[in-house]
């Protein structure tokens, strides 16, 4: 009779183990890299435009990085050059012209081709994004910041905007006052420099509410791996640029194009974000690794 129970026991025990490795195991095979578009898919329709957010949301990209300037009548425009030469049929500084005089430019594709798109304002883009992708504002000027924190909150949209900055603790809570508390926010920290770790101490230590510290890194170093535990064990996330090699020491884009398993530093180094010019092959790679 002893030797029965104990077989119920064990086949018990060994059941409810098999569970949890199982429970386990799936938990670790679905864990999710965040692919950032940058720009949007820029590839496929031109930089910055609403085209490209719908291009990012339809091929399955989790956030749209922005580039957000202002104009001279103060309306909020998505544009990443100062000169509208490089992006559009016009020339000058986006700052000397109206959003209306600007939304008669047409707006150029990756190759330099004039298209039919227009500049969009900051608002127009916000909308198409709702409920659908996150947003990350990379705004030129800061002046305007209290307006896009503002309208983000009319929106609704807290929760699906990511904002950003490099510099200290302070810093940010002069420029954001009350809605660092509100916003999901990333602090930018480039490790080579000296004050670099005080900078990240300063961040994991306040009560703010922090989505991700985006990392710059020349080279892999003890340093980025001593970073990169002190982030996990407070349960934050780390989102690296995969745009250049001096961001990314070295593990960019264009690598991957000719050799794809330059993306598995990302998941070697349990990296949860990834910002990349190339949204469709990252994804690809992800999906067939498990990873989205």
């Amino acid at each position: 009779m002893k030797t029965q129970i104990s077989m119920k026991k064990f086949k018990f025990l060994f059941y409810f183990l098999s569970l949890t490795s199982l429970s386990i195991n799936s938990q670790i095979h679905h864990t999710k890299i965040e692919v950032v578009a940058h720009r949007g898919d820029w590839r496929n329709a031109p930089e910055n435009s609403l085209n490209s957010i719908v291009s990012a949301i339809e091929m399955g990209a989790d956030v749209v990085e922005v580039d957000v300037r202002v104009t001279k009548d103060k309306k909020l425009v998505l544009m990443h050059d100062e000169l509208l030469d490089r992006t559009t049929n016009g020339k000058g500084k986006i700052e000397e012209f109206t959003l209306q005089e600007l939304k008669k430019l047409n707006l150029k594709d990756g190759a330099g081709s004039w298209t039919d798109y227009k500049i969009p304002t900051l608002k127009e883009a916000l909308l198409v994004a709702k409920n659908k992708i996150q947003l990350n504002i990379d705004l030129k000027d800061n002046s305007q910041l209290i307006v896009i924190l503002q309208l983000v909150d009319d929106l609704n949209m807290f929760n699906e905007v990511i904002f950003k900055l490099k510099g200290n603790l302070k810093e940010a809570q002069t420029l954001y006052g009350p809605y660092l508390n509100k916003i999901k926010f990333m602090p930018i920290i480039v490790i080579s420099e000296n004050n670099s770790e005080k900078i990240l101490n300063e961040y994991l230590e306040a009560t703010i509410g922090i989505e991700a510290f985006e990392l710059l890194l020349e080279k892999e170093s003890d340093k980025f791996n001593f970073f990169k535990e002190k982030i996990k064990e407070k349960k934050k996330k780390i989102w690296i640029n995969s745009l250049w090699a001096s961001m990314c020491a070295g593990f960019n884009d264009e690598k991957a194009f000719y050799d794809i398993n330059t993306y598995q530093w990302y998941i070697q180094n349990n990296i949860d974000y990834i910002q990349t010019d190339r949204p469709a092959l990252l994804l690809d790679f992800l999906r067939k690794n498990g990873k989205h």
